[in-house]
C-alpha cells in the first residue's frame, strides 16, 4: 500500500519534471540543429553548382 502511494504521489511530479527537462534541452538545440542542416543544404548547392559550370559543354 505504502509502495502504491509513493507511487501515485512522486512519479507523476518527477515524470512531468523529466518532460519538460528534455523538451527544454531539445528546444534549446533545434537552432543549431536548423542551422547545421541549412548549411549542409547550402554547401551541397555550392558544390552542384560548381561542378555545373566548370563543365564545358561547347
Amino acid at each position: 500500500m505504502l509502495v502504491r502511494l509513493f507511487l501515485i504521489i512522486f512519479t507523476p511530479p518527477f515524470m512531468a519534471w523529466v518532460f519538460v527537462a528534455e523538451l527544454w534541452r531539445e528546444v534549446k538545440r533545434a537552432p543549431f540543429y536548423a542551422w547545421l542542416e541549412c548549411r549542409i543544404e547550402f554547401d551541397a548547392i555550392r558544390r552542384a553548382w560548381r561542378t555545373k559550370t566548370l563543365i564545358n559543354k561547347d
